[in-house]
């Protein structure tokens, strides 16, 4: 099998070699030229956006009361966190604690305000609001922090909101809410941050939402074109520079082998032999049987002669000749591409098979 391969590419490189080394060095020049594009139009800069100056401004708020009536529940000056509702009687003071972070080792300045915001709707549409206010504070932080405690008084505002709702009809509604607001102002940018909670107020209980954070975040963007010099190369170059390789080695290969294999007729014989070889059978034919044989083209021919005839081809390698023998007539195909040159005496095939047969 191995032997048949390398007699199938020797063939190929003797008939076909100069045109495949023509075909690869095309190939090659392409591939070359493509390689040398993607390398003169290879960019090994790209475009970073940078953030600069960033600074954070955050709003937090907890809510707390402080026991100071008589309760079995609860001893006088337990604290009360973050709970879902207060008794109004055993906790009359709620405290509101606002958080504002800010950029650390920055100078800030912070104006907070708390409110207590009422509105009177009718079917959902506003027919009148005020804001009660609670807390007014300026400060400059450079910390990072400033913590500001408000203090109500529920009885007393449950009295305003009585006396509010007096002045009203039983078809408008009368909501109460906390509003937290907080401007700042630092070294580079200016805003506000606010948080509304709603605020249930009643004669046994009362309660307040849930705080949601507010927080800002200031940036400015800065769009940079760097170089990387450490870049790879694009694919394209090495793929391209690789087939240029290959296919130039190729060409080479092609063009020794066409000019090395001066043979192509030979090694086509070979291949016919070698793939016909079981049709074939060694052996000695008379010279009588060649003196007017016929003549077959190619070695197929003679083996279609042997199927027909149910015979087999012998080859008699001391005239280098194959024949099928069928009846009276002989047909032939001679085992060199010069053939096998019928005529002389039996003496004389005798003299040239001996000799045959001690070069062997």
């Amino acid at each position: 099998m191995i032997g048949t391969v390398d007699l199938k590419a020797r063939y190929l490189l003797a008939r076909h070699g100069l045109a495949v080394a023509a075909v690869l060095l095309v190939l090659a020049s392409v591939a070359g030229g493509a390689a040398g594009v993607a390398y003169a139009n290879a960019d090994s800069s790209y475009t970073v956006t940078e953030r600069e100056h960033v600074q954070t401004f955050r709003q937090t708020a907890n809510d707390s009361a402080v026991v100071t009536g008589d309760t079995p529940l609860w001893e006088k000056g337990t604290v009360l966190r973050d709970k879902p509702i207060y008794l109004t009687d055993v906790s009359p003071k709620l405290t509101v604690t606002s958080t504002t972070r800010t950029p650390a080792n920055t100078e800030v300045h912070l104006s907070h305000r708390t409110d207590l915001v009422l509105e009177a709707t009718v079917s959902g549409e506003e027919l009148w609001s005020d804001r009660l206010p609670l807390t007014r504070r300026n400060v400059t932080v450079t910390d990072g922090r400033a913590v500001t405690e408000t203090t109500i008084d529920v009885p007393a505002t449950i009295d305003r909101v009585t006396e509010i709702r007096g002045d009203l009809s039983s078809s408008v509604s009368l909501s109460t809410q906390l509003r937290i607001q907080t401007q700042y102002e630092s070294d580079r940018y200016a805003g506000s941050l606010s948080t509304t909670v709603p605020l249930s107020l009643g004669t046994e209980s009362y309660s307040i939402g849930g705080f949601q954070p507010a927080e800002r975040t200031h940036e400015q963007t800065t769009t940079r074109r760097r170089t990387a010099e450490d870049e790879p190369l694009p694919s394209t170059t090495f793929l391209g520079g690789g087939m240029a390789l290959v296919s130039l080695f190729g060409a080479v290969v092609a063009v020794v082998g066409a000019r090395r294999i001066d043979d192509p007729a030979g090694i086509y014989r070979e291949l016919e032999r070698q793939r016909l070889d079981e049709w074939i059978s060694a052996g000695a034919i008379p010279i009588w049987a060649l003196e007017e044989s016929i003549r077959m083209d190619t070695l197929t021919d003679l083996v279609d002669v042997a199927i027909d005839a149910n015979e087999r081809v012998i080859y008699d390698e001391a005239r280098d000749v194959y024949a099928v023998v069928d009846g009276p007539t002989t047909y032939t195909y001679p085992g060199t591409e010069t053939g096998f040159v019928f005529g002389g005496n039996d003496e004389e095939l005798a003299a040239t098979h001996s000799e045959s047969v001690e070069d062997d």
